[in-house]
C-alpha cells in the first residue's frame, strides 16, 4: 500500500484546524509503526512539498515523524532548457506542427523568468506557456481554419506566447524585471 501526500506541510496544525491536523498525523504515524499496524504490511508513505516547508513539517509537529522517515529526496527545480523541452514534448504528444529551432525561443523565455518564480511554479510553467502559445495561435487563425492550420504553430505564435506569459509573471513580481523582458526576449 502506498499513500502519496502532496503538500504534506499543510498537515501542520493551524489554530483553526489544530485537532484535525494532529489527529490525522497521529493516525499516519501509527500506520508507519510496523508493530502497531499488523494489518498493513510494509506501508509506503510519500510526503511531498517544498524543501523549507517540509523541514518545518518534520521538525515542528512531532519529533517522531522525522525519525520514521528514513529516506529523503530533494529534486532540483527544472532548468530553462528542461522547461522548454517539457513544453515542446507536451505539444508534440498532441501531434502538433512546431517550427524548427523554437526550443531557443522557449529556453530564452524561461530564462528571463526569475529563479524565485521558476522555483515556486516549476513544471506548471510549461502548461502556462503551452496555453499562452495556443491562445496566440487561436487569435491568429480565422474561424473556419482547416485541421492542418489548427495543428500548426508559427514562430510568431511562440514569440507572442512567450511574451504574454512573461507579462503575466511580471504582474505577479513587479520591478525592473519588465525592462529586462523587453530587451531580452523578441
Amino acid at each position: 500500500k502506498v499513500m502519496f501526500i502532496d503538500e504534506a506541510y499543510q498537515l501542520c496544525p493551524k489554530k483553526s484546524m489544530q485537532n484535525h491536523s494532529v489527529e490525522a498525523l497521529e493516525t499516519i504515524m501509527r500506520c508507519m509503526h510496523p508493530s502497531i499496524s499488523a494489518d498493513i504490511v510494509n506501508p509506503v508513505f510519500i510526503f511531498a512539498g517544498y524543501p523549507a516547508d517540509m523541514t518545518k513539517f518534520l521538525t515542528s509537529i512531532n519529533r517522531g515523524m522525522g525519525r520514521r522517515i528514513k529516506e529523503r529526496f530533494e529534486f532540483l527545480d527544472y532548468t530553462p532548457d528542461e522547461l522548454a523541452n517539457i513544453t515542446l514534448h507536451k505539444m508534440l504528444r498532441q501531434r502538433l506542427s512546431i517550427p524548427y529551432g523554437i526550443e531557443k525561443t522557449l529556453t530564452e523565455g524561461f530564462s528571463v523568468i526569475p529563479s524565485s518564480i521558476r522555483a515556486e511554479h516549476n513544471g506548471s510553467l510549461c502548461q502556462d506557456m503551452y496555453r499562452e502559445v495556443v491562445v496566440c495561435q487561436e487569435s491568429r487563425l480565422k474561424f473556419n481554419a482547416s485541421i492542418d492550420e489548427l495543428k500548426s504553430y508559427t514562430k510568431e505564435d511562440f514569440e507572442k506566447g512567450v511574451y504574454a506569459m512573461l507579462n503575466k509573471e511580471i504582474s505577479k513580481d513587479r520591478g525592473s524585471f519588465s525592462t529586462h523582458v523587453n530587451r531580452r526576449v523578441l
